[in-house]
């Protein structure tokens, strides 16, 4: 009874949702979703892709028969107990995205609702102790070896970005689990590569994060590039809808590194013919971009001055906080 770990009961746990979403009619408005979204069976194989039944009993039968006990379950948060005699799966009524660690192992589960309103679009598994989400990115397991072949990662934030780059030949991708990248996750992509692309959602709120991630990622010496996806599209939906071999050369080929990525997003969101917003998107681009090597300051200081159209002299001034 030795297998009968935490490891074990995540394995069997997505071979049975992977069972339930393609073969039978309890999965089959999750199946058909995922079709509607452009998915292949192909890519829900390879990924491992199920669904949670709608009655826990199914899910916690299953498991008692493969030799696991309660306490084991509920110990592993593979289940959850809301009261002393109601013990449910978290995930049930939701497609569910196996969660693999760098070995390949599953140490986690996410779950999606096969409605797009839904109260709570995704629900994840909770940290234990083969799982926290700040250690792990999904898709690393697949893409690894296509990471180390294209020597860069694509990274992205959300599961459907990460299964619809991988179908439309990006292959090289990883996602971010909808966190704010961590150090260990920077590491865990350093160690196959030195050199990313961020290509998150294309609105603010995805290109803040970007360069959030970006300084992450530089901090533990990696290469960035970042990736503007027009019409403030997700990966996700550029794909569905133009092909990854578009995206491959629209959005990826045509990344910019960190620093002129950042002093063209930041010169975007200010009125340059304000005094106000002209001293305040100087500012900022001189306390994001300055650094430590002369070279790049001047380099950064000239582009400023072509930009803001004034003397380089009341740059250098606001630079020494005069």
């Amino acid at each position: 009874m030795s297998d009968l770990t935490s490891y074990k009961a995540h394995e069997w746990l997505e071979r049975f949702y992977n069972y339930l979403l393609l073969y039978t009619e309890e999965g089959g408005k999750a199946k058909k979703y995922l079709l509607n979204r452009g998915m292949t069976e192909e890519t829900i194989k390879k990924f491992g892709l199920g669904f949670s039944p709608y009655k826990s009993k199914m899910t916690i039968d299953f498991l008692l028969s493969k030799g696991f006990n309660m306490k084991q379950l509920l110990e592993w948060k593979i289940l959850n107990r809301q009261s002393s005699c109601n013990v449910n799966d978290l995930l049930r009524g939701r497609i569910t995205f196996p969660i693999r660690d760098f070995k390949g192992r599953t140490v986690a589960i996410g779950g999606r609702a096969t409605s797009n309103h839904a109260r709570v679009k995704y629900f994840n598994s909770a940290t234990t102790e083969i799982y926290s989400k700040s250690d792990n990115l999904f898709g690393f397991d697949v893409a690894k070896e296509y990471i180390k072949t294209a020597n860069y990662a694509v990274l992205v934030e959300g599961y459907f970005d990460v299964l619809m780059s991988h179908q439309g030949g990006l292959k090289n991708t990883v996602g971010a689990l909808g966190t704010a990248l961590t150090v260990n996750q920077a590491l865990l992509i350093k160690s196959v590569t030195d050199n990313i692309v961020i290509a998150f959602d294309g609105d603010s709120a995805g290109m803040e994060n970007a360069f959030r991630s970006a300084s992450v990622l530089k901090s533990v010496g990696c290469n960035v590039k970042i990736a503007t996806i027009p019409d403030e599209a997700d990966p996700d939906d550029f794909i569905r809808e133009h092909g990854g071999q578009t995206f491959q050369r629209e959005v990826i080929n045509a990344s910019q590194v960190y620093e002129d990525a950042l002093f063209d997003y930041e010169q975007s969101k200010y009125d340059l013919s304000s005094l106000t917003d002209r001293f305040s998107f100087t500012e900022t681009v001189l306390k994001e971009l300055s650094t430590d090597n002369i070279q790049d300051n001047e380099k950064l200081l000239e582009r400023l001055k072509m930009t803001l159209n004034i003397p380089l002299e009341h740059i250098e001034r606001l630079t020494r906080g005069k």
